[in-house]
């Protein structure tokens, strides 16, 4: 995968995520200082590198692209922040799905 392809996933991801109400901020967060309540639920996407299989010349290239996706929830109530914390596991699994994430830039030629 290129430079390209890999920042069109990532926006991908983004826009899917937000699309189910998770904010992103841009930049440095400070991790000390608590998230606004006014932004929860916060989302951030880390990458975690890519695995680049050698193909000799013989086929294609193909590589596997690593994300890493935090939710940041607030819940008083620790059986509710569990309910949340299953929740929210559900909805991004449920939302990245290929078509969610091949899209835009990426739809034309891209499997």
């Amino acid at each position: 995968m290129s430079f390209v392809t890999i920042r069109a996933i990532t926006e991908n991801i983004t826009a899917t995520l937000e699309s189910l109400g998770l904010k992103f901020t841009v930049g440095a967060v400070d991790r000390d200082k608590a998230t606004a309540a006014s932004m929860l639920p916060a989302g951030s996407i880390s990458y975690e590198g890519e695995t680049f299989e050698p193909t000799h010349g013989e086929r294609p290239g193909y590589s596997d692209a690593e994300f890493g996706i935090t939710v940041e929830i607030r819940a008083g109530d620790p059986a509710e922040a569990v309910r949340e914390k299953q929740r929210w596991a559900h909805a991004v699994r449920g939302a990245l799905s290929v078509d969610a994430l091949i899209v835009g830039g990426l739809a034309a030629g891209k499997s």
